[in-house]
């Protein structure tokens, strides 16, 4: 994707494909008891609604999921896929 056409899309690219060394991204904690990291993704429907969706990893290292901002990481939203635990 050209520079030009990645600034129009929003795209922030972390990393090249043409080097070997590999790409990363820190979301880090603020270091307070059971306040982990959390990612906000938003996806819009058909009307421009948008959503926002709340990701984060618990101590159990359970990768959860919910719709409003986590308060108790290991209650609050739903585990991602098949995983089992809280």
């Amino acid at each position: 994707m050209a520079r030009d056409q990645e600034r129009r899309t929003g795209k922030t690219t972390f990393g090249s494909r043409r080097s070997a060394i590999q790409g990363s991204l820190a979301v880090e904690t603020g270091g307070a008891a059971n306040a982990p990291a959390v990612l906000m993704l938003d996806s819009v429907d058909a009307t421009g609604a948008v959503t926002t969706r709340y990701l984060w990893v618990n101590r159990n290292g359970i990768l959860r999921i919910s719709s409003t901002f986590p308060v108790t990481e290991l209650s609050d939203g739903v585990a991602v896929g098949d995983q089992t635990g809280t």
